[in-house]
């Protein structure tokens, strides 16, 4: 990519921790810290590495039943852990709703917790700015007090500290950018307490919590001073991997394509833009190749100066252009290419029998975007044959 331009990529839920591919995943490389560890260890940590593969980050749908008993699970866990110190609680049932706050009635109890079950990316979205990661904060305390005693302790606090790095910064890079510090979280700890796991004979507590990512659910957090009262999200289903193409231009025009990315992540569609993803010394030709590789859905948004680019094959857009149509003629995971009209009336010469989605008009807009998520959403069916529109629901 040049420096004139810039490109936007919306991604789903990818399945697994590099983009899964066909068949298993080639093995973790663990480092050097961890070559000591007993071979049942690194088993373990092999057959994880292998379940963050698959994982559907987010992929719906999800079974509540399901959530509620790996909850109960992460509890009785917890439970389990001794105090490396007499300054925290032993039992945390008095801690819900502690500093004399009552819980809301939105809030299910489950005795010992409580889940606000969230069914909307907007509200997901808008709440994780309000939420801690994780519930049950003094019992969580103490399990990541006693990892790190107990890895001291037996020689391999060295393979617990990069374990967790190398697992939680996997999983960072393949979750959806609302999720990445939760999925850091869980993955890094549950491999971190692998490696003890053969010394210290306690259950790992975050295997339930891994879990309810495998389930496909979103576990937001819980609000400040409520200590075991989740918020779950269960999104209805996955989204499609979509890549945005665009050309860099003065702010008018990058501002509204940025408010598009914006809001297509409002809508649960999870966009990545480059001038976050990729960091200095990054290359954006790895960016978009890799990007673009990974989608069913590219998005070009259209203006004069987009045309042109794509038209003499200049810069990002050219390249991006060329990508996205090699792609699409091969015929690989039913690919194709949506424009996104937003100045003029002619598309790149590639695009020009394209049926586009015309967003010229700013008072339009919201039913336009509503209409183009749907589409790329495969919610759009024609009706059914033999009934008329008044009996179809």
């Amino acid at each position: 990519m040049t420096s004139g331009r810039c490109s936007i990529h919306v991604a789903a839920a990818h399945g697994g921790m590099l983009c899964h591919v066909m068949g298993q995943a080639p093995p973790v490389n663990l480092p050097p810290s961890c070559q000591s560890l007993p071979a049942a260890v690194r088993d373990e940590l092999e057959r994880l590495h292998q379940r963050l593969q698959s994982i559907g980050w987010l992929a719906g749908p999800c079974s509540k039943r399901t959530c509620v008993a790996l909850i109960r699970d992460y509890f009785s866990r917890l439970d389990k852990i001794p105090a490396v110190w007499k300054g925290y609680f032993t039992s945390e049932p008095e801690l819900r709703g502690m500093f004399g706050h009552e819980r809301d009635s939105s809030y299910e109890d489950f005795g010992k917790f409580g889940i606000k079950w969230i069914d909307s990316w907007e509200e997901a979205v808008g709440w994780r700015s309000h939420c801690y990661l994780r519930g049950n904060i003094s019992a969580l305390s103490r399990a990541i007090d006693y990892l790190s005693e107990t890895a001291q302790s037996t020689g391999r606090d060295a393979a617990r500290h990069d374990c967790w790095n190398l697992f939680g910064e996997a999983a960072k890079q393949s979750a959806p950018d609302d999720v990445r510090d939760g999925a850091w979280f869980t993955a890094g700890a549950c491999a971190a307490w692998y490696t003890i796991s053969d010394v210290c004979q306690i259950a790992n507590p975050f295997e339930p919590m891994l879990q309810i990512w495998e389930e496909g659910f979103w576990p937001v957090g819980h609000v400040h001073s409520y200590q075991n009262e989740f918020l779950i999200f269960t999104p209805p289903a996955a989204a499609v991997p979509v890549f945005i193409s665009y050309k860099w231009q003065d702010d008018v025009r990058n501002a509204w394509v940025e408010n598009f990315y914006r809001d297509l992540r409002r809508h649960g569609v999870d966009a990545k833009l480059d001038r976050y993803d990729v960091p200095p010394g990054g290359s954006f030709t790895h960016y978009m190749t890799s990007k673009l590789s990974d989608c069913k859905r590219v998005l070009f948004v259209i203006t004069p100066a987009s045309r042109q680019a794509a038209d003499l094959g200049h810069g990002g857009v050219g390249f991006e252009a060329q990508l996205a149509n090699s792609i699409r003629l091969s015929g690989e995971r039913g690919a194709f290419i949506i424009p996104i009209l937003r100045e003029g009336n002619v598309s790149p010469g590639f695009l020009r029998d394209y049926r586009w989605m015309d967003f010229r008009e700013d008072g339009e807009y919201e039913g336009k975007l509503a209409e183009l998520i749907a589409w790329i959403s495969n919610r759009v069916s024609p009706p059914k044959l033999g009934r008329s529109a008044e009996t179809q629901s």
